[in-house]
């Protein structure tokens, strides 16, 4: 299973990108909002990847987040999603809209996803409800968390982390801080440490 791929990005084309990383280009399938990203970036790049096995060969499939990347895990478990379609979901929508258009059963949302039609909608809504908060927990930190922790919880998630590493870390060091008030800046060094071990 190839879990990450960082190297250098050597093409960029429409849904996909090609990444050298010790001597192999490797071709990733992304969405339109991660081709995005990587335009703007410079030097090595990060991807987190899903490996896909088909009859013909492999396909490998990128996200710039590790949280997209599980949602589109989940979503291929779902009779009736193929790769395709579940990049099509992450195209259109965030994680976070995507969870809530389901926990909230609205159909015409999940419709706007070109290949999603209303029974698929449905079924989305059916079998993801009790599942998605685990991997897409509602945005933003719990009410514990003071105003400068917020903000490092969302410096974090510009990060990469998922809501729930970013928000248990921040929790971490903001615990460590031991009644401290600790700036935004100091709380994100603080997770970061704690990240690193």
């Amino acid at each position: 299973m190839i879990d990450t791929i960082t190297g250098e990005l050597i093409e960029l084309g429409e849904g996909h990108a090609v990444i050298e990383a010790n001597g192999i280009g490797y071709r990733v399938f992304i969405t339109k909002a991660a081709r995005a990203e990587l335009a703007e970036l410079t030097g090595p790049v990060r991807l987190f990847t899903h490996l896909q096995w088909r009859e013909d060969g492999l396909e490998l499939y990128g996200f710039t987040r590790a949280e997209e990347r599980e949602l589109f895990r989940l979503l291929l478990g779902v009779t009736g999603i193929g790769p395709r379609i579940a990049l099509q979901v992450l195209a259109t929508l965030t994680p976070t809209q995507f969870s809530e258009a389901v926990r909230n059963k609205r159909v015409e949302e999940l419709e706007r996803v070109k290949g999603i039609g209303r029974k698929t909608a449905e079924r989305l809504i059916l079998e993801l409800r009790e599942k998605l908060p685990k991997v897409v927990p509602p945005e933003g930190p719990t009410a514990v968390l003071s105003d400068r922790a917020e903000l490092a919880f969302r410096a974090l998630r510009s990060l990469g982390f998922t809501a729930t590493e970013a928000r248990r870390v921040v929790e971490r060091a903001q615990a460590q801080g031991q009644g401290e008030e600790l700036s935004a800046e100091e709380l994100v060094k603080r997770a970061l440490e704690l990240i690193r071990g």
